[in-house]
C-alpha cells in the first residue's frame, strides 16, 4: 500500500510538471511582444511547486551584463512577489558560466558553500540550493533561467527535465520576440526614411532640392528622366558638391524600382580591408571581428538600387570582384561559399576623371566601360549661376525651420556676391556661407559680409581674374573686354582663369606650388574643369 502511494504521488507530480511545462508553452506563444512574453513566462513560473526564488537573465548586447527579471515567494503568506528588472554584471556569476559552458549547473547546499557572490543574494531570501540553465535559441544564448529551491538536496532528474525544457520553450518565444522587436523597428525605420526621400524627391520636376530653371540644369534633369525608366548602369560625373547623390536618389525614384531599397556606399569612407565585406557581406567567424552574419550592401539592394559613391576610390582588388558581379550578378560573402544573386541596379558617381584612372592604372579598364554605360555630367555651380538666388532661398527656407528663425529674404548686394563668386565647393558649399549668415543673423533681412563667405586665396596667391574684373555695378569684365565695351562669358573666363594659373605653375597642377593649389582647388576637381573646358598643361620650361 505504501509503495502504492509513492507511485501514485510520483505520477500525480510528474503530471503537475507536464501541466506546468503545457501551460508555459501555450501562453508565451501568445504574443510577439517581449514585455507581454516576459510577464507571462513569469505568471507561470511563479505557480511551480514549491516556488522559492526564479529568475529570468536576458543578456545585454556586448555579453557584459544581463537583465534580471525575479519572483519570490514570501514564506509569510505565500505571495508571489515580482521584483523590478535590475541590470546585473555578468563577471564571477553563475550566469557567466552557464553561458560559457552551455549547459546546466546546479548549486552546493547554500548553507554550506557559496560558490558566487550574489548566491549570498539568494540565500537570504531562503534559497538552499538552486539550478541555472542557458536559454538557448537557434544556437545563440540569449540568456539563462534560474530556480531555487528551499530543499537542500540535489534536484531529481523529473525536475532538471522540467526546467532545462521550460528554458528551451522560453528561449524559442524570447528570440521571436526579440527578432520582431527589431523587424518592427526596421520597419519603422524604413517607412520613415520612405517619407523622407519621397518627400526630398518631390518637386516641381519631381526631384528634391535639384532648385533652378537654368537650361543647363532642364537639360539634365530631361536626361535623368529618360535614363530613369531603364535598368542601365548609370556613371554620375561631377566636381565635389554638386549634388551628385541627389540625381542618383532622383533617378532611383522615378525607375520602376522606386518602391524597393536604393542602397548607398561611400567607397571613399570605409577602410580599405572592410570594402569586401561592406559590399558583399560576411560569414560568422570569417575574420577576428565577424561574430556574426552580415548582410553586404549587394545583397541588401538585391531588385532595388545600388549606389557606388566615389567609385573610383575602390581599390584594384575590390574593383576586380565588382567586375564579377557587374557581369553575372553572383557574388560571395566573405569567408562564405554558397553564391548569391543579385539583379541589383548600380548607379556609380565620381569626382574623377575615370578615363585618366584608366589610364595611370588606378582604375581597370573593363571595370570602367562596364559602369560607364550612361555617362551623366552634373553641371557645376558655376555654370548656372541663375539658379544660385533660388538655391540661397531654399536653404534659407530649410534653415529657418530648423533654427526657428524669421529670415524672410536675402539683401541684394549679399545676393549679388553670391551670383558672381566661384563655387569650387558648388552647392555644399553655397548651403554652408548660407549656414553661417543665418547663424549670425538676427534680423529678417540675410546680410552676408565677406568673412562669412569663408577664406580666400592663401598668402602670396593673387585674386582669381573673376574677382579682379569686378566692376562697382558688380559685372565681371576683363580687362579687354571692359575696354572693347564686351563682356566674356564666365565660361570663358574661367577657361582663362586656369590656363593663367597653369602658366604660373609651369604646368603642375598637384603640390604646393601647383596650379589647384593657388586656385583654391582639389587636383581632381581642376583636372575634371581643365577636360571639361578643354585646356591642356603647358609644356614645362
Amino acid at each position: 500500500v505504501l509503495f502504492n502511494c509513492f507511485a501514485q504521488s510520483k505520477f500525480v507530480r510528474g503530471d503537475r510538471r507536464r501541466d506546468t511545462l503545457v501551460e508555459l508553452t501555450r501562453v508565451i506563444n501568445s504574443s510577439f511582444e517581449l514585455s507581454k512574453v516576459l510577464q507571462l513566462a513569469r505568471q507561470v513560473i511563479g505557480t511551480l511547486e514549491g516556488h522559492c526564488v526564479s529568475e529570468i537573465g536576458l543578456l545585454n548586447e556586448g555579453e557584459e551584463s544581463f537583465v534580471a527579471y525575479r519572483l519570490h515567494t514570501s514564506t509569510d503568506d505565500g505571495r508571489v512577489v515580482e521584483h523590478p528588472p535590475q541590470t546585473v554584471p555578468i563577471a564571477n556569476s553563475a550566469m557567466a558560466h552557464v553561458v560559457a559552458e552551455r549547459s546546466t549547473y546546479v548549486s552546493d547546499d547554500l548553507a554550506r558553500r557559496q560558490h558566487f557572490p550574489a548566491d549570498a543574494d539568494v540565500f537570504r531570501l531562503g534559497v538552499r540550493r538552486y539550478v541555472e540553465t542557458p536559454l538557448i535559441a537557434r544556437g545563440r544564448v540569449l540568456g539563462a533561467f534560474f530556480v531555487g529551491s528551499r530543499d537542500p538536496h540535489r534536484p531529481l532528474r523529473m525536475d532538471l527535465w522540467l526546467y532545462e525544457n521550460m528554458a528551451l520553450q522560453m528561449a524559442l518565444a524570447f528570440d521571436n520576440a526579440i527578432k520582431n522587436d527589431q523587424l518592427q523597428k526596421l520597419t519603422r525605420r524604413l517607412q520613415e526614411e520612405n517619407v523622407y526621400l519621397r518627400e526630398e524627391i518631390t518637386s516641381e520636376h519631381g526631384f528634391s532640392e535639384i532648385v533652378g530653371n537654368s537650361a543647363i540644369l532642364h537639360g539634365v534633369l530631361d536626361t535623368v528622366s529618360r535614363v530613369a525608366e531603364t535598368d542601365s548602369t548609370v556613371l554620375i560625373y561631377g566636381e565635389t558638391g554638386v549634388g551628385k547623390e541627389l540625381i542618383a536618389r532622383a533617378i532611383h525614384s522615378r525607375s520602376p524600382r522606386a518602391d524597393k531599397p536604393m542602397v548607398k556606399v561611400n567607397c571613399a569612407a570605409i577602410p580599405e580591408g572592410m570594402v569586401e565585406s561592406e559590399l558583399f557581406g560576411h560569414e560568422r567567424g570569417a575574420f577576428t571581428s565577424a561574430v556574426e552574419r552580415r548582410i553586404g550592401r549587394f545583397e541588401l539592394a538585391s531588385e532595388g538600387t545600388l549606389f557606388l559613391d566615389e567609385v573610383g576610390e575602390l581599390p584594384l582588388a575590390i574593383q576586380a570582384k565588382l567586375l564579377r558581379v557587374l557581369q553575372d550578378g553572383e557574388f560571395e560573402r566573405v569567408g562564405g561559399t554558397k553564391t548569391l544573386q543579385t539583379n541589383a541596379r548600380i548607379i556609380a558617381a565620381t569626382n574623377r576623371d575615370l578615363a585618366l584612372s584608366v589610364e595611370a592604372g588606378g582604375f581597370r579598364r573593363d571595370l570602367y566601360y562596364r559602369l560607364n554605360v550612361f555617362p551623366l555630367t552634373i553641371p557645376p555651380l558655376s555654370q548656372r549661376r541663375e539658379d544660385i538666388p533660388s538655391l540661397a532661398q531654399l536653404f534659407v527656407d530649410q534653415l529657418n525651420r530648423r533654427m526657428g528663425k524669421k529670415v524672410q529674404s536675402i539683401d541684394r548686394a549679399s545676393l549679388e556676391a553670391l551670383t558672381v563668386r566661384n563655387w569650387p565647393g558648388n552647392v555644399r558649399e553655397l548651403k554652408h556661407v548660407i549656414e553661417r549668415a543665418m547663424i549670425l543673423s538676427d534680423g529678417p533681412v540675410l546680410v552676408i559680409e565677406g568673412a562669412e563667405l569663408g577664406p580666400g586665396p592663401g598668402p602670396g596667391v593673387s585674386p582669381t581674374p573673376a574677382a579682379a574684373a569686378l566692376d562697382a555695378g558688380g559685372r565681371i569684365a576683363g580687362p579687354s573686354e571692359a575696354a572693347a565695351g564686351g563682356v566674356a562669358t564666365l565660361e570663358e573666363m574661367e577657361r582663362r582663369h586656369i590656363v593663367e594659373a597653369l602658366e604660373v605653375a609651369n604646368g603642375v597642377i598637384e603640390g604646393p606650388g601647383g596650379a589647384a593649389k593657388m586656385l583654391g582647388l582639389k587636383p581632381s576637381t581642376l583636372r575634371f574643369r581643365m577636360k571639361r573646358l578643354g585646356v591642356r598643361r603647358p609644356q614645362r620650361g
